[in-house]
């Protein structure tokens, strides 16, 4: 938390002066350290944190635009754009999902499901990574289009991202029936 103090802004709530890849991995684990700890600002740091670095992948228009693997600086005016990774898109799925399990809060079911869209459209260039045929994942989003290889980390991005939202329709359901039942009761 000393870090983000050292580099936070009004602008930028975030860690470094730059951000790489898997991003959303350091706000997620520190909701999960502090909900663990029972330390209510490390819980609030990774929720300020992972709500900007949602901010600042969503457009306007609602599009979905990950930092790209070669990153992106501050000090930068224009980040890239390309090669945008699945990974980045289920950290932020699962980053957004931990801070629903913690919070409650529908804001963070609903960013969930909308990173999860990443993979199947919502993102830059409006195109599935999703391969319908065999399951798996393109490896990314290059400024020529799709990466159609279908390596292993990213088909697991869009497997654990898939069954993150799963489990949080599921969990949803159960708390519908169980508030029902007991309103009958």
């Amino acid at each position: 938390m000393s870090s983000l103090a050292s580099v936070e802004t009004p602008d930028r709530s975030w860690f470094e002066e730059g951000l790489a890849y898997d991003n959303a991995r350091l706000p997620q684990a520190l909701m999960l350290a502090g909900h663990d700890l029972g330390d209510p600002t490390m819980v609030e740091t990774g929720l300020r944190s992972l709500e900007w670095l949602a901010d600042l992948q969503t457009g306007r228009d609602g599009v979905v635009s990950l930092v790209g693997h070669e990153g992106w600086s501050v000090a930068e005016e224009t980040r890239t754009v390309f090669d945008q990774q699945p990974v980045e898109a289920a950290a932020m799925v699962e980053a957004c999902a931990t801070a629903y399990r913690i919070t409650q809060d529908a804001k963070w079911f609903d960013l969930a499901k909308h990173f999860h869209l990443w993979f199947l459209g919502n993102n830059a260039m409006g195109l599935p990574l999703r391969d319908s045929s065999t399951g798996g994942c393109a490896d990314g989003l290059q400024g020529s289009g799709v990466n159609f290889n279908q390596g292993a980390e990213s088909t697991l991005a869009l497997l654990s991202s898939s069954l993150t939202i799963r489990e949080l329709y599921r969990r949803a359901v159960e708390t519908s029936t169980t508030l029902e039942r007991d309103a009958v009761a």
